[in-house]
């Protein structure tokens, strides 16, 4: 039995053609890399520091059986142990005759993306104003700073 060619069948690339559409492809990534910030910065006052580390969750959780809320926790975890090690720093720097400094954070993209939808999952709960705006403008800057 002989096979019939279709008339629908591509012929292979020449060999040059593919290493330049890879070549390019590459390069692409690389310049997309380099303009894509990986990083979100925030800066926060003590204060503000305070509020957002009162809001976390504490253990023991429920556990979950829906992979996306795990992965979620699991990444929010990280963000609240660095929030409340520099909440301590803080607390041990500050006297009474020193200006209060504010504190920076580095998050990765991913920490920020998690970290913005928790705020809108926990802006829901009865808080007090003080604490509302200032998740609101940690919510805000991470936005900004994501788009």
């Amino acid at each position: 039995m002989k096979t019939q060619k279709s008339e629908y069948s591509i012929p292979p690339a020449p060999a040059k053609l593919q290493y330049s559409f890879v070549s390019s492809v590459v390069l692409k990534y690389q310049n997309l890399k380099q303009n894509v910030k990986m990083k979100v910065n925030i800066k926060l006052s003590p204060q503000q520091l305070n509020a957002l580390v009162f809001h976390f969750p504490k253990p023991p959780f429920t556990p979950e059986k829906n992979r996306e809320i795990r992965v979620a926790r699991s990444v929010l975890e990280k963000v609240s142990l660095k929030m409340q090690k520099k909440q301590l720093e803080t607390k041990h720097e500050a006297t009474l005759f020193s200006k209060p400094k504010k504190v920076s954070f580095s998050l990765e993209y991913f920490e920020a993306h998690y970290l913005e939808k928790f705020i809108e999952v926990a802006e829901t709960f009865p808080m007090n104003d003080y604490d509302r705006n200032v998740l609101r403008l940690i919510k805000s800057s991470l936005n900004q700073q994501m788009a």
